[in-house]
């Protein structure tokens, strides 16, 4: 009785490690990213006239500019090179605080990137080794009980 429970338990912690497993990969599968909607220029224009946005942030590498309103939504308009400098000045002008960041800044930002998806093949890899070495076990004890019997 006891060896069985024995040859159960195997399995049932391969099956509970797996289920472990997998809410992490999903977890460093999907980072946590603030998701902007774009937005005309005009309807820009237009919320800078009636005060309603909180902040900004003018990223001149992809000349485009994040805006957080005061209502919380998060919306991105994109703008030609030259429009960037009369972008900021209107900022200036309505009291909006924003910050900018250089090319270099972005480059750096971009540059440092975490790579997931090795962890996720290496935790899956390790999940499967462990299932099979698991089942082998189980098939290898009861072939000996078989024998022995």
């Amino acid at each position: 009785m006891i060896r069985s429970l024995r040859l159960i338990t195997l399995p049932i912690a391969a099956a509970a490690a797996f289920a472990l497993a997998v809410p992490a990969l999903a977890a460093a599968e999907e980072p946590q990213v603030a998701h902007y909607t774009k937005e005309a220029q005009s309807a820009y224009e237009e919320q800078l006239k009636s005060h309603e946005i909180s902040e900004a942030k003018i990223n001149k590498r992809d000349h485009d500019i994040l805006i957080v309103l005061k209502n919380g939504e998060k919306v991105f308009i994109h703008l030609k090179p030259h429009e960037v400098e009369a972008i900021e000045a209107a900022l200036r002008a309505k009291g909006v605080h924003y910050t900018v960041e250089s090319a270099e800044e972005a480059k750096k930002e971009v540059g440092s990137k975490p790579v997931h998806h090795k962890l996720r093949y290496i935790i899956g890899g390790v999940v499967i080794v462990l299932v099979i070495v698991a089942i082998g076990y189980y098939f290898f004890d009861r072939k000996r009980k078989s024998e022995m019997e």
